[in-house]
């Protein structure tokens, strides 16, 4: 008879984690497409659809019975659901395919797949992606905050991903806002987990 076990059978903790940054990876792999067809009305019109389903698949995150409500055992500490985060995936995904729809069509599509991911992953090194739409001076200092943020989440990764929020969020820039809502969103998750 076999005996209790921690990590649940088959890798399951790991297929949740995949399914939460689903969103994002669908963004980013509509951007690749798109990226790999040219750079015409055909490539963003495929770039658009992958935008729509990532943005689709997150809505769907939020119906009843679906990711955001459903308690995972055995979670990452670095990746988290919930009605709070799922929500603000989808926000943040909504305005980054609005906010950055003339750019070009991968940077469309990564910056989509970065607002998605923000809120649910709580890794400090990937607010460092959103530095080079930021207006600073000074950029190493801040860069080695996010290092410094980085090294903090091997013990605490949602206070981690507060603190290189607030680092992203003291520039000025598009991402600002967004930075603030991602921000509070982790002390929200570090005071409650």
């Amino acid at each position: 008879m076999p005996g209790a076990t921690i990590v649940p059978p088959g890798g399951l903790h790991l297929h949740i984690v995949l399914l939460i940054v689903t969103p994002a990876l669908v963004a980013l792999a509509g951007g690749i497409a798109a990226r790999a067809a040219g750079t015409g009305l055909a490539a963003r019109y495929l770039a658009g659809v992958g935008l729509g389903a990532a943005i689709g698949v997150q809505a769907l995150f939020l119906l009843p019975g679906g990711a955001a409500g459903v308690v995972f055992p055995g979670l990452s500490p670095v990746v988290r659901v919930g009605w709070l985060p799922d929500l603000l995936a989808l926000a943040l995904g909504c305005w980054a395919a609005w906010r950055w729809r003339a750019a070009g069509i991968l940077a469309w599509c990564s910056r989509t797949a970065l607002a998605l991911a923000l809120p649910v992953v709580l890794l400090a090194p990937l607010i460092a992606a959103c530095e080079p739409d930021l207006a600073v001076r000074h950029r190493r200092w801040r860069l080695l905050g996010y290092v410094l943020a980085a090294l903090v989440s091997l013990w605490l990764p949602a206070w981690s991903m507060a603190l290189a929020a607030t680092i992203g969020a003291t520039a000025a820039g598009a991402w600002r806002w967004p930075l603030v809502l991602v921000s509070a969103s982790a002390v929200v998750a570090a005071w409650s987990g």
